[in-house]
């Protein structure tokens, strides 16, 4: 039997249709369910934002650790969505989640005001150069470092060396998700950059997401997008290695990012709710 630990919380919700403000009690805790076998990929068990995307109404909540639900859906056959805030509100890195020191001596720039494209709310920033993958990073208060996540899979964040003043970060009207779990359990990773080899089948597509596992490759899609398909009401995507052909797997999991500080501080707008 799952066990939760209940905390109560009145909060304000900007309804994702109306606009209106709405006012409610929201219960959210930690939840203890069952494990997966020792071959099966594991979601991140640091502090984290998790959704039901069965849910149609919008709430956020906040727990005592700091972690907090937004569950919002469009439709019943969304996916499930977890925002991990793998950095508490002072920089520092949340219970549950490691930082590993070996890339201390990257300099990264995170003097442009950009965001993260998988970020909630403000304060995740977006830093060069690409080959550093700091595309998600978090400033660590009162020094000149940050604490970057590289792979949304994991618990670890890798601390590097900031190189000049920090711009602004604001959280993107639309994110894209820092990863995806596909329902045949494959992983994939939001591109970084880089130079991406054509797709043989479709020369006008463009990659998305670095995939690995059972669908391993990539997630193809049109420039003019994310390469997430939303428009049947639940979330696919179209996989190749780039050599074969193209085909279509549904979205079982995403993956977004978020700062302890800005959540409490900020109105949450589901993922499931933007534009399509």
């Amino acid at each position: 039997m799952a066990r939760v630990r209940d905390t109560r919380r009145t909060v304000s919700v900007r309804h994702p249709v109306s606009g209106a403000v709405v006012l409610l009690v929201a219960v959210c805790g930690l939840v203890t369910a069952g494990c997966s076998g020792n071959n099966q990929p594991v979601a991140p068990t640091g502090p984290s934002r998790s959704a039901n995307a069965d849910v149609r109404s919008s709430a956020v909540a906040t727990t005592s650790e700091g972690t907090a639900t937004v569950a919002t859906s469009a439709t019943a056959n969304g996916p499930e969505t977890t925002v991990l805030e793998p950095v508490d509100a002072d920089g520092a890195a949340a219970p549950g989640w490691t930082v590993d020191t070996s890339n201390g001596s990257v300099e990264i720039d995170c003097s442009y005001p950009s965001s993260a494209p998988s970020a909630m709310t403000d304060g995740v920033h977006s830093c060069s150069p690409t080959a550093a993958s700091a595309d998600t990073c978090w400033i660590v208060d009162g020094t000149q470092s940050a604490l970057c996540l590289t792979d949304p899979f994991s618990t670890r964040l890798m601390s590097m060396q900031v190189n000049g003043p920090v711009g602004n970060a604001t959280a993107p009207a639309d994110p894209a998700p820092i990863g995806l779990e596909l329902n045949d359990g494959t992983h994939c990773r939001i591109r970084n950059g880089g130079s991406w080899p054509r797709l043989d089948s479709h020369p006008d597509y463009v990659g998305w997401y670095s995939c690995t596992g059972t669908s391993a490759g990539a997630v193809w899609g049109p420039r003019d997008g994310n390469g997430i398909d939303k428009s049947a009401g639940a979330w696919s995507v179209q996989v190749s290695n780039g050599t074969g052909p193209l085909h279509t797997v549904a979205v079982a999991k995403t993956y977004f990012v978020g700062s302890s500080q800005a959540s409490s501080e900020q109105s949450v707008t589901s993922p499931t709710s933007a534009s399509r």
